[in-house]
């Protein structure tokens, strides 16, 4: 005969009832979030990547999520609709390309180049145009006029590593001058000549990766400083 069970052992098979953690922020604090975003910035276009609040881009990727799969509570559309929330973010970076095209300008002048990273707090809007017009591009679908101002800015379709991308800056830098002795204070691409300091010094130190130095040699890298690169 079966022995009866205490009231603890009952209990302890029942399914336990899951809770959320206090300590998550409500749909509530983040749309309260949201409004103070769109008091400061005069739209609801949150960044994927928003250094400020990185939650907040989050929790507006998940929401257009949710309203694409239709599990989004319609009072909640109503509300975000209210703030003029836009659901597309393909629109959002497309329509402002004029404004994205001379921040990347900017960019280029303050680095020599306009590989911009992924995570870029200082401009995180420009990091993540520049990775949908890399993705528009390869699918075929960007703006032929887009295409063309990129072009000619010597925009690169392909990421670089950081590595890859001070690499091809050394390689223009010898096509126009015939050698690699990067001034230290170098306008054109004032991160290259910074750049080139710290590969001396790493190698120096036997910091360098044996293959970092080999491309180097074979571009005809000089290790020491000659007087035409200071």
């Amino acid at each position: 005969m079966a022995k009866k069970r205490t009231a603890r052992q009952v209990a302890s098979t029942k399914p336990k009832r899951l809770s959320s953690p206090r300590h998550l922020p409500s749909w509530e604090q983040r749309f309260q979030e949201l409004q103070a975003f769109k008091k400061e910035n005069g739209h609801c276009n949150v960044p994927a990547v928003y250094p400020p609040n990185p939650a907040l881009g989050t929790w507006a990727h998940s929401v257009r999520h949710a309203k694409k799969k239709g599990t989004l509570a319609e009072d909640r559309v109503r509300r975000l609709d209210a703030l003029a929330f836009c659901w597309d973010r393909g629109p959002i970076i497309a329509g402002r390309w004029k404004e994205r095209i001379d921040e990347l300008k900017v960019f280029k002048k303050r680095h020599g180049h306009c590989n911009v990273p992924a995570v870029y707090p200082l401009d995180p809007a420009l990091a993540h145009w520049v990775s949908y017009a890399r993705h528009q591009k390869k699918l075929g679908e960007l703006d032929q006029e887009i295409t063309r101002c990129l072009d000619a800015l010597g925009f690169c379709w392909a990421r670089h590593t950081a590595w890859e991308q001070r690499i091809h800056d050394l390689k223009a830098f010898k096509e126009k001058h015939g050698h690699c002795n990067v001034p230290h204070r170098y306008p054109a691409n004032p991160g290259l000549g910074t750049w080139v300091s710290g590969v001396r010094r790493r190698k120096k130190l036997g910091e360098l990766a044996t293959d970092r130095i080999l491309s180097l040699d074979a571009l005809g890298f000089c290790w020491e400083r000659s007087r035409r690169g200071t």
